[in-house]
């Protein structure tokens, strides 16, 4: 997962259109249930072997340019699934869960990543 973060972090850096237009395809990704739900699981390698990171987590630690974008998006899904109550309990198939555990641990945070904003928001109109 190094090597890819590397790769896209090198890729979205440097060309302002390419990463605008890979911020659009992923919010357009994200806009499936299902994608978005395995976007936000632990990525499983061809070994079989089970990263700790998902996709998303995977790129929000790519760079700082991405990370606002993508936080965004993310805190916006989640009132769309504050009625699921499909979750029975389990951080795998809570899709609220899923969004916030993404930003535990992360190794840096955006200055224009209002995370603190964008939480306090989902607080006022959480059920």
């Amino acid at each position: 997962t190094v090597s890819v973060r590397q790769y896209l972090g090198k890729a979205l850096h440097f060309n302002g259109p390419s990463r605008d237009k890979f911020i659009v395809g992923m919010e357009e990704h994200l806009d499936d249930p299902d994608r978005l739900k395995a976007s936000l699981l632990p990525i499983k390698t061809t070994e079989q072997k089970i990263s700790s990171d998902s996709l998303v987590k995977m790129l929000l630690g790519v760079g700082l340019e991405v990370q606002p974008a993508l936080a965004t998006c993310l805190f916006n899904k989640i009132p769309e699934y504050f009625d699921n109550d499909d979750d029975n309990g389990r951080l795998s198939d809570s899709i609220p869960r899923l969004v916030l555990s993404q930003f535990k641990w992360l190794e840096m945070l955006s200055p224009d990543c209002k995370v603190t904003g964008q939480l306090l928001d989902l607080v006022d109109i959480a059920p």
